[in-house]
């Protein structure tokens, strides 16, 4: 593998010094040729546009193909395919050993990219809800804290070394065409159906940020497709029936799913979870949620980030709702919850209105202790020092670990995703987890609806559900709502 800024004229003299031909150009568009040396077939592709190369050891064909500027490889030997898509420029293909005729080359492959020395595989990825969260986020972020840019899904596969975003899916045509512009897809890429999306385009990651009352059906269409993963926004799902049918069908095909609950890739609260999991912090005693939010849709990152940081399983519940009007429906609601974990943990959720304490977590220990303040942006730890009445001691502020370098949320949910795909090993933030935050909300408010019972987890009646905050109005996009100055959930 080499990445340089040599011109074409000493990649040839590079590649010759090196034994390769050069049996293909760009304009040769309908030559299909495989190289034999040793027994193996070996291809060397260089793009002057891209300025990197791609070693091929054993790739059957090259193809610079029909479609306009895509190149195209397979293998002969019958298995192990790889696939996907770039559009390259000034393409030279080299080659060990004779030219000869290749049929059956239908497997496209990505160029190499030069911040991953060493691979040459990159992943498709397709968008489906082409609005807020599927592309414009990003636009209304202007500080760091919870989240860094790129956070939201387009974005964050534009941006990352894993993927390259080849198409889109939305039932408005305007977000389609507004996508297409902004993301430098041809219009032929855009999708009113998303079916036919998976379908034409069969990409290796999908993201599914449709609105919450559809978002249960689209990940099942997308798994029986043949997407390697998924890519979910936050709730899951509205019913726990639909989040079990979810989690048995991507076992079964073995479709790696993360949701989007980001917290999970803090820096900063990841390094708090370390230092609860090494000991610094003692014995984990208390971990407290200021979380303003209705208990589904963002309850789900409350939820989430309070199992995320003491590392357990939640076995039973008491819950308070707004009201016992609110509380005896379907609708998402404000609440505040008493958690017990399975690890001896206690937490307390206040999701109702927390006054000048937004959005905070609050993790205790024997021997320390981290809050999360004002929605990320500081955070502090505290530790024993020799002091106080009776020297028994003094907590003390400390300085908090900071990180040497802040990767980008989404980017860090891609890098994620792609561990799981080929390592077979569930996301930071995976469907059970999903699932598991929504089976907490309709705990607590099962609790309330049996006059603040203690109401153990797995829930019985898989069919209970909570109608998330955000699909109220859903028939206009949450984008355009925010741009006509409308309230919306973020």
């Amino acid at each position: 593998m080499l990445a340089t800024s040599d011109t074409a004229w000493s990649v040839r003299r590079w590649a010759s010094e090196w034994g390769w031909d050069n049996p293909n150009r760009a304009a040769c568009t309908s030559c299909i040729c495989s190289g034999l040396h040793d027994g193996v077939l070996d291809w060397l592709v260089y793009s002057s546009a891209a300025d990197s190369f791609v070693w091929l050891p054993g790739v059957g064909a090259v193809s610079l193909g029909q479609r306009k500027r895509r190149i195209q490889f397979c293998s002969e030997k019958g298995g192990g395919f790889i696939r996907g898509s770039v559009n390259w420029k000034n393409t030279l293909a080299y080659r060990k050993g004779a030219c000869q005729p290749a049929s059956n080359c239908r497997i496209r492959i990505h160029r190499s990219n030069p911040k991953r020395p060493g691979r040459y595989l990159m992943y498709r990825a397709a968008v489906i809800g082409l609005g807020r969260m599927g592309s414009t986020f990003d636009d209304e972020i202007s500080s760091g804290g919870a989240i860094f840019l790129p956070y939201c899904h387009a974005p964050s596969y534009a941006a990352s070394p894993y993927t390259e975003l080849v198409a889109g899916a939305d039932l408005h045509a305007e977000q389609g065409a507004i996508f297409a512009d902004r993301w430098g897809l041809d219009q032929e890429h855009i999708y009113g159906d998303y079916r036919e999306m998976l379908a034409a385009e069969r990409p290796d990651i999908v993201s599914i940020c449709t609105t919450a009352r559809h978002r249960a059906a689209i990940i099942q269409d997308a798994i029986q497709a043949g997407v390697k993963a998924i890519w979910a926004e936050k709730p899951l799902t509205l019913s726990l029936a639909e989040a079990d049918a979810i989690i048995e069908l991507s076992a079964r095909n073995s479709v790696a799913i993360a949701v989007n609950c980001s917290r999970r890739h803090s820096p900063f609260l990841t390094e708090a979870r370390r230092m609860a999991q090494s000991g610094e912090l003692g014995d984990i005693l208390q971990i407290t949620a200021y979380t303003e939010c209705y208990i589904s849709h963002n309850g789900s990152h409350a939820i989430d980030t309070m199992r995320y940081l003491v590392d357990g399983d939640v076995e039973w519940v008491f819950g308070e709702m707004e009201s016992d009007e609110e509380a005896a429906g379907e609708e998402d609601l404000m609440g505040n919850g008493y958690l017990a974990f399975d690890n001896g943990v206690r937490g307390y959720i206040r999701a109702m209105p927390t006054g000048i304490a937004p959005w905070e977590f609050d993790l205790i220990g024997t021997e320390g202790r981290v809050r999360s303040l004002s929605n990320g942006a500081e955070t502090q730890y505290y530790r024993w020092v020799p002091g106080g009445l009776r020297d028994e001691g003094l907590p003390a502020r400390a300085p908090f670990p900071l990180p040497l370098s802040i990767q980008g949320t989404g980017l860090s949910v891609i890098a994620d995703l792609v561990n799981a795909i080929e390592t077979g090993s569930d996301p930071r933030c995976s469907a059970e987890d999903g699932r598991k935050a929504l089976e907490i909300a309709i705990a607590m408010r099962e609790s309330h609806r049996q006059g603040g019972r203690r109401v153990d987890l797995p829930v019985a009646d898989r069919s209970l559900r909570i109608l998330s905050v955000e699909i109220g109005g859903d028939a206009v996009p949450a984008r355009v709502r925010r741009l006509q100055q409308e309230p919306v959930v973020a």
